[in-house]
Protein backbone atom coordinates (compact mmCIF):
# COMPACT_ATOMS: atom_id res chain seq x y z
CA UNK A 1 0.00 0.00 0.00
CA UNK A 2 1.28 3.37 -1.04
CA UNK A 3 2.71 5.39 1.97
CA UNK A 4 0.65 9.00 2.36
CA UNK A 5 2.60 12.04 3.77
CA UNK A 6 1.23 14.87 6.08
CA UNK A 7 3.42 17.34 6.24
CA UNK A 8 3.07 21.01 8.12
CA UNK A 9 3.10 24.00 5.67
CA UNK A 10 6.72 25.24 6.48
CA UNK A 11 7.69 22.02 6.09
CA UNK A 12 6.23 21.55 2.04
CA UNK A 13 7.86 25.56 1.91
CA UNK A 14 11.16 23.38 2.58
CA UNK A 15 10.90 20.86 0.06
CA UNK A 16 9.46 22.44 -2.58
CA UNK A 17 11.93 25.23 -2.17
CA UNK A 18 14.48 23.50 -4.60
CA UNK A 19 11.99 23.23 -7.27
CA UNK A 20 10.75 26.94 -6.91
CA UNK A 21 14.35 28.16 -7.18
CA UNK A 22 14.93 26.28 -10.08
CA UNK A 23 12.33 27.78 -11.43
CA UNK A 24 12.37 31.12 -10.96
CA UNK A 25 16.19 31.35 -12.00
CA UNK A 26 15.34 29.99 -15.52
CA UNK A 27 12.73 32.19 -15.63
CA UNK A 28 14.05 35.30 -14.07
CA UNK A 29 17.49 35.29 -15.46
CA UNK A 30 16.82 34.01 -19.01
CA UNK A 31 18.12 37.17 -20.77
CA UNK A 32 20.38 40.22 -18.99
CA UNK A 33 19.48 43.43 -19.01
CA UNK A 34 21.18 46.58 -17.20
CA UNK A 35 22.20 44.56 -14.61
CA UNK A 36 22.47 40.39 -13.46
CA UNK A 37 19.59 40.04 -10.32
CA UNK A 38 19.91 37.08 -8.09
CA UNK A 39 16.33 35.21 -7.07
CA UNK A 40 15.72 37.31 -4.04
CA UNK A 41 16.87 40.76 -5.85
CA UNK A 42 19.56 41.44 -3.41
CA UNK A 43 23.30 41.58 -4.37
CA UNK A 44 25.29 38.82 -2.91
CA UNK A 45 27.13 39.42 0.47
CA UNK A 46 30.09 39.38 -1.60
CA UNK A 47 30.79 40.20 -5.02
CA UNK A 48 29.16 42.31 -7.79
CA UNK A 49 27.14 41.61 -10.87
CA UNK A 50 27.55 44.43 -13.08
CA UNK A 51 26.35 45.77 -16.46
CA UNK A 52 29.65 44.49 -18.69
CA UNK A 53 28.10 40.74 -18.04
CA UNK A 54 31.36 40.61 -15.07
CA UNK A 55 31.55 39.47 -11.70
CA UNK A 56 33.67 41.40 -9.20
CA UNK A 57 34.75 40.22 -5.22
CA UNK A 58 33.61 43.36 -3.66
CA UNK A 59 36.66 42.85 -1.13
CA UNK A 60 39.40 42.78 -4.43
CA UNK A 61 37.59 44.85 -7.14
CA UNK A 62 39.18 42.25 -9.38
CA UNK A 63 36.80 39.90 -12.26
CA UNK A 64 36.23 36.80 -10.85
CA UNK A 65 33.94 35.32 -13.76
CA UNK A 66 33.61 37.24 -16.91
CA UNK A 67 30.43 35.80 -18.58
CA UNK A 68 29.98 38.27 -21.50
CA UNK A 69 30.22 35.98 -23.91
CA UNK A 70 27.11 33.83 -22.57
CA UNK A 71 23.86 34.03 -24.42
CA UNK A 72 21.83 32.79 -21.57
CA UNK A 73 22.90 33.43 -18.26
CA UNK A 74 21.31 32.53 -14.69
CA UNK A 75 22.55 33.01 -10.75
CA UNK A 76 21.52 32.09 -7.74
CA UNK A 77 23.24 32.40 -4.03
CA UNK A 78 22.95 31.17 -0.57
CA UNK A 79 21.71 33.42 2.62
CA UNK A 80 24.54 35.41 2.91
CA UNK A 81 26.42 35.11 -0.56
CA UNK A 82 29.41 33.07 0.44
CA UNK A 83 28.77 30.47 -2.59
CA UNK A 84 27.36 31.18 -5.75
CA UNK A 85 26.20 29.39 -8.69
CA UNK A 86 26.57 30.99 -11.73
CA UNK A 87 25.94 28.61 -15.24
CA UNK A 88 24.78 29.11 -18.53
CA UNK A 89 21.98 27.34 -20.59
CA UNK A 90 20.87 26.56 -24.21
CA UNK A 91 17.39 26.53 -24.93
CA UNK A 92 15.64 22.90 -26.34
CA UNK A 93 12.33 23.81 -26.70
CA UNK A 94 10.90 20.78 -24.70
CA UNK A 95 9.85 20.42 -21.04
CA UNK A 96 12.91 19.04 -19.57
CA UNK A 97 14.40 21.24 -16.78
CA UNK A 98 11.73 24.11 -18.16
CA UNK A 99 12.83 24.17 -21.44
CA UNK A 100 16.64 24.82 -20.85
CA UNK A 101 20.05 22.20 -20.43
CA UNK A 102 22.98 23.65 -18.20
CA UNK A 103 25.73 23.50 -20.90
CA UNK A 104 28.64 24.87 -18.07
CA UNK A 105 28.86 26.72 -14.82
CA UNK A 106 30.42 28.19 -12.20
CA UNK A 107 30.71 27.36 -8.45
CA UNK A 108 32.25 30.54 -6.67
CA UNK A 109 33.12 30.26 -3.19
CA UNK A 110 33.86 33.18 -0.88
CA UNK A 111 35.91 31.89 1.93
CA UNK A 112 35.98 33.73 5.83
CA UNK A 113 35.63 36.68 3.48
CA UNK A 114 39.62 36.69 2.72
CA UNK A 115 39.60 34.38 -0.58
CA UNK A 116 37.77 33.88 -3.93
CA UNK A 117 37.87 30.28 -5.11
CA UNK A 118 36.37 30.03 -8.47
CA UNK A 119 35.85 26.61 -10.99
CA UNK A 120 34.50 26.17 -13.76
CA UNK A 121 32.68 22.30 -13.79
CA UNK A 122 31.19 20.28 -16.54
CA UNK A 123 27.48 19.22 -14.45
CA UNK A 124 24.26 17.62 -15.37
CA UNK A 125 22.34 19.68 -12.15
CA UNK A 126 22.91 21.03 -9.05
CA UNK A 127 21.46 21.56 -5.53
CA UNK A 128 22.42 24.06 -3.20
CA UNK A 129 21.39 22.16 0.33
CA UNK A 130 21.12 24.40 3.21
CA UNK A 131 25.11 26.30 2.94
CA UNK A 132 26.18 22.80 0.78
CA UNK A 133 25.82 22.36 -2.59
CA UNK A 134 25.53 19.04 -4.72
CA UNK A 135 26.24 18.50 -8.45
CA UNK A 136 25.46 15.94 -10.33
CA UNK A 137 27.88 14.20 -13.12
CA UNK A 138 27.22 11.37 -14.54
CA UNK A 139 24.06 10.05 -12.81
CA UNK A 140 25.60 10.42 -9.05
CA UNK A 141 25.56 13.75 -6.58
CA UNK A 142 28.47 14.50 -5.33
CA UNK A 143 29.77 16.92 -2.74
CA UNK A 144 31.38 20.76 -4.15
CA UNK A 145 33.05 23.21 -1.78
CA UNK A 146 36.09 25.26 -2.10
CA UNK A 147 38.45 21.96 -1.91
CA UNK A 148 36.82 20.81 -5.21
CA UNK A 149 34.53 17.84 -5.56
CA UNK A 150 34.62 15.11 -2.71
CA UNK A 151 34.92 12.24 -5.33
CA UNK A 152 34.98 9.48 -2.54
CA UNK A 153 31.46 10.14 -1.78
CA UNK A 154 28.65 9.52 -4.49
CA UNK A 155 24.91 9.54 -3.96
CA UNK A 156 21.96 8.41 -6.53
CA UNK A 157 19.65 10.80 -4.57
CA UNK A 158 19.80 13.00 -1.57
CA UNK A 159 17.09 14.96 0.08
CA UNK A 160 15.92 18.04 -0.33
CA UNK A 161 16.89 18.96 2.89
CA UNK A 162 18.42 18.83 6.59
CA UNK A 163 16.05 17.91 9.08
CA UNK A 164 17.05 17.85 12.34
CA UNK A 165 20.87 18.29 11.47
CA UNK A 166 20.38 14.97 8.90
CA UNK A 167 20.25 14.72 4.98
CA UNK A 168 19.05 11.29 3.86
CA UNK A 169 21.43 10.00 1.02
CA UNK A 170 21.03 7.08 -0.79
CA UNK A 171 24.14 4.66 -1.75
CA UNK A 172 24.74 1.60 -3.59
CA UNK A 173 20.70 1.36 -3.67
CA UNK A 174 20.28 1.89 -0.08
CA UNK A 175 19.09 5.00 2.15
CA UNK A 176 21.26 6.60 5.06
CA UNK A 177 21.89 9.75 6.69
CA UNK A 178 24.97 12.40 6.61
CA UNK A 179 25.05 15.40 8.59
CA UNK A 180 27.37 18.52 8.50
CA UNK A 181 30.84 19.07 8.96
CA UNK A 182 32.12 22.22 9.43
CA UNK A 183 31.22 24.82 7.14
CA UNK A 184 31.33 23.13 3.99
CA UNK A 185 31.63 19.58 4.83
CA UNK A 186 29.86 16.23 5.78
CA UNK A 187 30.22 13.32 7.31
CA UNK A 188 28.33 9.68 7.52
CA UNK A 189 25.87 9.81 10.36
CA UNK A 190 23.79 6.99 9.60
CA UNK A 191 24.89 4.10 7.23
CA UNK A 192 23.08 3.18 4.13
CA UNK A 193 20.82 0.23 5.01
CA UNK A 194 16.99 1.67 4.06
CA UNK A 195 14.50 0.90 1.32
CA UNK A 196 13.60 4.36 1.47
CA UNK A 197 13.74 6.88 4.43
CA UNK A 198 11.73 9.88 5.41
CA UNK A 199 13.57 13.18 7.38
CA UNK A 200 13.38 13.45 10.49
CA UNK A 201 10.75 15.07 12.83
CA UNK A 202 10.88 15.40 16.86
CA UNK A 203 14.02 12.82 16.70
CA UNK A 204 12.51 10.25 14.48
CA UNK A 205 12.42 8.95 10.76
CA UNK A 206 10.54 5.95 9.32
CA UNK A 207 12.49 3.72 7.22
CA UNK A 208 11.51 0.62 5.57
CA UNK A 209 13.42 -2.56 4.28
CA UNK A 210 12.27 -5.62 1.89
CA UNK A 211 11.87 -8.25 3.55
CA UNK A 212 10.55 -11.79 2.33
CA UNK A 213 6.36 -9.67 3.62
CA UNK A 214 7.13 -6.87 0.98
CA UNK A 215 7.94 -3.27 2.18
CA UNK A 216 7.85 -3.08 6.03
CA UNK A 217 8.33 -0.09 7.82
CA UNK A 218 9.71 1.04 11.28
CA UNK A 219 10.93 3.81 13.10
CA UNK A 220 14.48 4.74 13.93
CA UNK A 221 16.05 7.17 16.17
CA UNK A 222 18.65 9.81 15.01
CA UNK A 223 21.73 7.66 16.20
CA UNK A 224 20.41 5.22 13.83
CA UNK A 225 18.96 3.02 16.71
CA UNK A 226 15.73 0.95 15.49
CA UNK A 227 12.55 2.23 17.70
CA UNK A 228 9.95 -0.21 16.35
CA UNK A 229 11.18 -3.59 14.50
CA UNK A 230 10.52 -3.82 10.78
CA UNK A 231 7.00 -5.19 11.11
CA UNK A 232 4.40 -2.84 10.07
CA UNK A 233 2.77 -1.94 6.54
CA UNK A 234 1.88 1.79 6.13
CA UNK A 235 -0.70 3.57 5.46
CA UNK A 236 -0.14 7.26 6.25
CA UNK A 237 2.42 9.26 8.33
CA UNK A 238 2.39 12.74 10.24
CA UNK A 239 6.03 12.66 11.85
CA UNK A 240 5.92 16.38 12.08
CA UNK A 241 2.91 15.73 14.28
CA UNK A 242 4.49 12.62 16.07
CA UNK A 243 2.11 10.02 14.65
CA UNK A 244 2.04 7.12 11.70
CA UNK A 245 -0.93 4.87 11.09
CA UNK A 246 0.60 1.82 10.23
CA UNK A 247 -0.65 -1.81 10.07
CA UNK A 248 0.45 -5.38 10.48
CA UNK A 249 -0.31 -7.89 7.87
CA UNK A 250 0.76 -10.55 10.73
CA UNK A 251 -1.85 -9.87 12.71
CA UNK A 252 -5.20 -10.19 10.46
CA UNK A 253 -4.20 -6.78 8.77
CA UNK A 254 -5.20 -4.77 11.62
CA UNK A 255 -4.22 -0.99 11.89
CA UNK A 256 -3.17 0.87 14.96
CA UNK A 257 -1.30 3.86 15.32
CA UNK A 258 1.65 4.68 16.65
CA UNK A 259 3.47 7.51 18.38
CA UNK A 260 7.00 8.63 16.70
CA UNK A 261 8.48 7.67 19.80
CA UNK A 262 7.22 3.83 19.78
CA UNK A 263 4.19 3.57 22.11
CA UNK A 264 0.74 2.77 20.86
CA UNK A 265 -1.45 5.28 20.48
CA UNK A 266 -4.17 3.24 18.69
CA UNK A 267 -3.90 -0.27 19.42
CA UNK A 268 -3.43 -2.36 16.76
CA UNK A 269 -7.46 -3.52 16.92
CA UNK A 270 -9.41 -1.89 13.45
CA UNK A 271 -10.22 -2.85 10.46
CA UNK A 272 -9.22 0.42 8.43
CA UNK A 273 -8.26 3.98 9.89
CA UNK A 274 -7.70 7.17 8.04
CA UNK A 275 -5.90 10.52 9.57
CA UNK A 276 -7.55 14.02 8.99
CA UNK A 277 -6.01 17.26 10.05
CA UNK A 278 -7.93 19.11 11.76
CA UNK A 279 -5.47 22.23 12.50
CA UNK A 280 -2.93 21.77 14.61
CA UNK A 281 -4.50 18.15 15.85
CA UNK A 282 -5.09 14.95 14.06
CA UNK A 283 -7.99 13.01 14.42
CA UNK A 284 -8.41 9.54 12.72
CA UNK A 285 -11.37 8.08 11.66
CA UNK A 286 -11.45 4.10 12.59
CA UNK A 287 -13.64 1.02 11.41
CA UNK A 288 -14.68 -1.76 13.61
CA UNK A 289 -17.06 -4.45 12.90
CA UNK A 290 -18.43 -2.69 10.23
CA UNK A 291 -19.17 0.48 12.17
CA UNK A 292 -17.24 3.78 12.07
CA UNK A 293 -16.35 6.15 14.97
CA UNK A 294 -13.36 8.72 15.37
CA UNK A 295 -10.32 8.79 17.94
CA UNK A 296 -8.80 11.73 18.82
CA UNK A 297 -4.58 12.25 19.43
CA UNK A 298 -4.55 10.79 22.92
CA UNK A 299 -6.36 8.66 21.94
CA UNK A 300 -9.55 8.97 23.21
CA UNK A 301 -12.84 8.37 21.43
CA UNK A 302 -14.92 11.40 20.76
CA UNK A 303 -17.53 9.97 18.24
CA UNK A 304 -18.69 6.62 19.50
CA UNK A 305 -18.71 3.12 16.97
CA UNK A 306 -22.25 3.70 15.92
CA UNK A 307 -22.08 4.69 12.42
CA UNK A 308 -22.12 3.42 8.98
CA UNK A 309 -20.04 5.67 7.76
CA UNK A 310 -18.30 8.94 8.49
CA UNK A 311 -17.23 12.11 5.95
CA UNK A 312 -15.06 14.93 7.11
CA UNK A 313 -16.03 18.22 5.75
CA UNK A 314 -12.54 19.83 4.75
CA UNK A 315 -11.22 23.72 4.08
CA UNK A 316 -7.87 24.05 2.12
CA UNK A 317 -7.53 20.22 3.61
CA UNK A 318 -8.27 21.01 7.25
CA UNK A 319 -11.42 18.95 8.82
CA UNK A 320 -13.75 21.04 10.90
CA UNK A 321 -17.04 18.74 10.77
CA UNK A 322 -18.18 15.10 10.53
CA UNK A 323 -21.37 13.92 8.74
CA UNK A 324 -22.25 10.50 10.72
CA UNK A 325 -24.58 8.57 8.76
CA UNK A 326 -26.46 5.49 9.99
CA UNK A 327 -29.25 4.35 7.76
CA UNK A 328 -28.74 7.14 5.14
CA UNK A 329 -29.33 9.47 7.81
CA UNK A 330 -26.33 12.29 8.88
CA UNK A 331 -25.74 13.44 12.16
CA UNK A 332 -23.34 16.60 11.93
CA UNK A 333 -20.23 16.48 15.01
CA UNK A 334 -17.69 19.04 14.99
CA UNK A 335 -13.87 17.79 15.77
CA UNK A 336 -14.93 17.24 19.65
CA UNK A 337 -17.79 14.98 19.21
CA UNK A 338 -19.85 18.11 19.89
CA UNK A 339 -23.43 18.58 17.56
CA UNK A 340 -22.92 20.96 14.73
CA UNK A 341 -24.48 22.89 12.00
CA UNK A 342 -25.16 21.41 8.46
CA UNK A 343 -22.34 22.68 5.86
CA UNK A 344 -24.90 21.93 3.20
Amino acid sequence: MNCKISIPMQRIQHLLFPIVLQFVTITCFAQFEDRFEDYDNSEPAHFDLRSDKKLYSKRTGKVVVDFSQWDQSHIVHDDDGSALVLYKSTYIGNSQAGGFKVTAGYVIFHDKETEVFTQQYEVQDYKMVGRLIFVRSDNYWQLLNSKGVDYENKYEDIGHDFYEGLLAVKQNGKWGYIARQGYIGVVQKISPAYHSATPFYNGAALVSSQTANGTCYGIIDKEGRIVTPMQYKCNEYDLAKGNLVLYQEGKAGKYGVLKASGQTLIPFLYDFIERKDAGDNSVFLCRMNKLWGVINEKGATIIPFNYDSIEGEEIFGIVYVFGCYKKNKPVWLDTNGQPAESPH
